[in-house]
């Protein structure tokens, strides 16, 4: 078997109408959050036509990189199902090519089952790229032809984008599932709390209240540092690609489409920075809350221009201890939630004050309030987690939280604690 790793990768191309409509539209699958079997499986119907091939292939690496399983095919008799990764090979090869590599044609005697694939179909031309993960490669994207067939840069361009878009809607997926067994842990968590609480086991709740404090904002801060070195750098790379591509392609179809791909991206780009704001605010640390808050106050204008936003602010600067920041920023940052989400108001109030003994934090809106419960539990229990957040919060502070609404009257949520807790 004769192979060849193409070593440059970095010259200028541009794809043909059919490869242009191809990752066109399996970029917008990916961008609108489709499943990543989805996009593998409409990649590999696509295959063929984008490489004029007869065969496709796309497989995933076990957690030992002992055995491939194949994800989705295309063209074959029997679509194989296992493959088993031997030293010397083909798959080993391609695995640990940092470029993709190109099959010339398959000899007689063959070693391995990757091999003996491609001689049964009478395979002589083919490519192969890695689908990068994120510790490791996830697995191959290939293209094979029964032709005798020389594929160009554009070819071998076409598919690492191709494998790429795979790569990024695998990690997005997994970063959802993750997002979401976070969720339902926080959960049973806060319901194991509530029934702590029934006990009245003093100061082993408080610790325990403050550790499962600490582990949300542990799993923030790891979520947004993800999200910041994966997906939004391979977003960042792609929007380098596109403009590589828009000075060779002139018809106004192709460039309409390189824009809106190109906007599109963008706008993925601006949603995952706000999501780290909002999993970790950058200014919190350096600058104190109050500056804090008019960061966040000023993308809360701009995501709500029907609410006016007043602010009544104390600059602190790095005068209150991080814990007691990063909390109170919590508990502005939920009521905010909840009066874009559930107030209808046109106007907020945001005061906070603090002196030698005390820290105050108010948020008052003028929508349309609701009907307090008689017990905090019964939040828990209609799946009302918001407020129940901000009690546990002013709780593990050691202060005092009030919350004031009637139907038609507005809501006034005011947070009271000790400035030296700790």
């Amino acid at each position: 078997m004769s192979l060849n790793t193409l070593q440059k990768f970095d010259q200028k191309v541009f794809f043909h109408s059919g490869q242009q409509e191809i990752l066109a539209s399996l970029g917008q699958l990916a961008l609108s959050k489709g499943q990543s079997t989805e996009i593998m499986n409409q990649a590999i119907l696509q295959l063929p036509q984008g490489l004029s091939v007869e065969y496709g292939l796309i497989c995933e690496l076990n957690s030992d990189g002992t055995a491939l399983s194949v994800k989705a095919a295309q063209g074959w008799e029997d679509n194989p199902s296992h493959i088993t990764v031997e030293p010397q090979s083909l798959e080993s090869h391609v695995l640990s090519s940092q470029q993709p590599v190109t099959l010339d044609h398959v000899q007689q005697k063959v070693h391995s089952a990757f091999s003996r694939l491609l001689a049964q179909h009478k395979v002589r031309s083919g490519i192969c790229a890695v689908i990068q993960g994120l510790e490791k490669p996830y697995g191959i994207l290939a293209g094979f032809s029964q032709e005798k067939q020389t594929f160009t840069s554009e070819d071998v361009y076409f598919l690492q984008n191709i494998a790429n878009i795979i790569s990024l809607s695998i990690q997005n997926n997994r970063a959802d599932a993750e997002w979401k067994i976070v969720q339902e842990d926080l959960r049973n968590k806060l319901a194991q709390l509530q029934n702590l609480t029934r006990h009245n086991w003093g100061t082993e709740l408080d610790e325990v209240k403050r550790r499962l404090i600490e582990s949300r904002e542990r799993e923030r801060l790891r979520l947004a540092q993800e999200l910041h070195d994966t997906p939004i750098q391979d977003l960042y790379g792609l929007i380098y690609q596109l403009d590589e591509l828009n000075e060779f392609i002139h018809d106004e179809e192709g460039q309409a489409v390189l824009e809106e791909f190109h906007n599109t991206t963008n706008r993925i780009i601006n949603t995952l920075r706000a999501m780290c704001g909002e999993l970790r605010p950058a200014s919190l640390s350096p600058f104190g809350l109050e500056v804090a808050i008019r960061d966040h106050v000023e993308k809360f204008r701009e995501q709500n221009p029907t609410i006016a936003v007043h602010m009544h602010l104390m600059r602190d600067q790095q005068v209150l201890s991080d814990s007691l920041r990063l909390n109170l920023f919590r508990i502005y940052q939920q009521a905010m939630a909840n009066v874009a989400s559930h107030s209808h108001a046109t106007e907020a109030f945001i005061r906070f004050q603090w002196d030698d003994d005390d820290i105050t934090l108010e948020i008052e809106d003028n929508g349309i309030g609701f009907e307090l419960p008689q017990q905090w539990i019964d939040l828990v229990r209609q799946e009302h987690f918001g407020l129940m957040g901000v009690a546990e919060r002013v709780e593990s502070m050691h202060g005092r939280l009030e919350v004031i609404s009637a139907p038609g009257d507005g809501t006034l949520i005011r947070a009271r604690v000790p400035r030296h807790t700790e």
